[in-house]
């Protein structure tokens, strides 16, 4: 194809613009007078009938008729019955492969790229539009089967229905699997219909890849078994496909289901897994007559959320010691949500002293407990252990003493207090300058060498109150530091 970017496609013979080619050959344009320059007459081979090839041409005269005759599609290689959809590197595309071959150009609506664009004169759209702004212009959900269709019409509660589903001449049909009526002509079945058509295919398909015989038969009657809870869900095919990686794990781990049990279960699969496969449980439980009881759920879980913490901290240097104490755990008579707590609280403790080969020392504990004054039951056991089975000299602090410390008041507050005792007792007309200048500092979170730096032109009054600039933030002064603060800057004026 010839075209030029600025009056468009043109004859490659003449070089006049056209909007057609009469004929294209060799990848070259001709118009119809050209045509006839540069083609000459000469019998087809086929049919003797009178045939056109171009003057400069080697190839064997074929007439029209004859080369049409026998095309396919070099795309989906069917036969094409007269007209092609067009010329792709030489050879025909049939209607349905052409927008295989377009390049992709934006929809005039929506403006996204699409090889598929048309116009609709008969709804007034004369624009190229995609299917997707067409598809939205003529179809729409039936209010009645809920199929997207064509709009035939809609409701006097404006709702669309389609050409099958006029009102008053409804047309309906019979599953043909349990002969429900369904709205609509066809042939269509029903949603629980479908839904045990799939399931069950997929099933078998599943069964056939097992290696034991009651895996096959459990996967298919679970199948059943769901498809009786949930005929009607639309998702029902990929709830069931979620669940085959738990029931091929199951053909893979048991070798009979009488080693099927509930310790076996919680041993081999975890409660995480149960719990994501929980329609496969409840089916086991009830096919087998078994219950997975909540403790022992709870119990499982926290077993596995040792493994986790002690994975979790293998690599370090206190690592030997954490699995050592938790093998020490397991000889008391004690509950595994508890030895879970003790060992989760004897990491945290490691991990934040960054614990050596020689214990810890007091000081260290009492940081550690301040922060986190509620592991002090819990460490009592790490501290025990780390002294009978270690032999160090492992000590905290007593728990008055931590208590003590939390709940004395801060040294800054009891300075600032005394200090505003002071200011009471004499007054701020009178008290020295540095009383002021500490109280207010103090209050600030300032140094003193700081507030005496600031001039007393960053202090300003709105009328409301009494503000001060420190760097590039301003701060207001509340209404107990006012007199203090108005007493300070008398004295700087002065």
């Amino acid at each position: 194809m010839s075209i030029d970017k600025k009056y468009g496609r043109y004859c490659d013979g003449c070089g006049d613009t056209i909007q057609k080619a009469h004929r294209i050959w060799d990848g070259k344009d001709f118009c119809a007078t050209c045509y006839k320059r540069h083609f000459v007459s000469r019998a087809c081979l086929r049919c003797g009938a009178s045939a056109r090839v171009h003057k400069n041409s080697h190839e064997d005269a074929i007439c029209r008729k004859c080369s049409l005759e026998g095309r396919t599609c070099q795309r989906c290689s069917k036969p094409i019955i007269g007209k092609s959809g067009m010329i792709s590197a030489g050879m025909p595309v049939c209607p349905s492969c052409t927008p295989y071959f377009r390049e992709p150009r934006p929809c005039e609506q929506c403006g996204r790229p699409s090889t598929r664009l048309s116009s609709m004169p008969q709804m007034g759209i004369h624009a190229k539009i995609c299917d997707r702004c067409r598809n939205s212009a003529s179809c729409k959900t039936c209010s009645v089967c809920r199929k997207s269709r064509k709009v035939a019409g809609y409701t006097d509660a404006n709702s669309p229905y389609c050409a099958q589903c006029v009102p008053g001449q409804e047309i309906t049909h019979a599953c043909p699997g349990c002969n429900t009526t369904l709205p609509g002509a066809g042939n269509a079945k029903c949603r629980p219909c479908i839904n045990k058509d799939r399931i069950l295919k997929d099933a078998a398909m599943l069964a056939a890849t097992l290696d034991h015989a009651w895996a096959k038969d459990f996967c298919v009657n679970f199948a059943h078994s769901l498809w009786e809870r949930k005929k009607d869900s639309p998702g029902l095919a990929k709830l069931y496909q979620a669940h085959q990686p738990m029931l091929q794990r199951l053909d893979a781990t048991y070798a009979e289901i009488v080693e099927i049990s509930p310790d076996t279960l919680l041993r081999d699969f975890g409660t995480a897994t149960l719990r994501k496969h929980l329609l496969v449980r409840r089916y086991l439980e009830e096919a087998l007559s078994i219950k997975v009881s909540q403790s022992s759920r709870e119990d499982a879980a926290d077993r596995d959320r040792i493994k986790v913490k002690l994975a979790e901290h293998g690599g370090k240097p206190w690592g030997p010691l954490l699995k050592e104490y938790a093998s020490w755990l397991d000889g008391l008579d004690i509950s595994t949500r508890t030895r879970r707590l003790y060992i989760a609280t004897a990491a945290t403790f490691c991990a934040e002293i960054k614990i050596g080969p020689s214990g810890w020392t007091e000081n260290q504990a009492q940081r550690h407990l301040l922060r986190h004054p509620g592991a002090y039951s819990n460490l009592l056991r790490f501290v025990g252990f780390c002294s009978e089975v270690r032999g160090w000299k492992a000590v905290i602090p007593p728990q008055s003493r931590i208590l003590n410390i939390r709940t004395k008041t801060p040294a800054t507050v009891v300075r600032l207090r005394k200090l505003l005792d002071m200011v009471n007792a004499e007054g701020p007309e009178h008290v020295q300058d540095s009383v002021l200048c500490r109280v207010l500092a103090l209050s600030f979170g300032l140094t003193i060498a700081k507030m005496r730096s600031i001039p007393r032109e960053n202090f300003t009054s709105d009328g409301n109150g009494l503000k001060f600039k420190v760097g590039s933030d301003s701060v207001e002064i509340p209404t107990g530091l006012l007199a203090i603060a108005q007493a300070y800057l008398q004295r700087m004026a002065a």
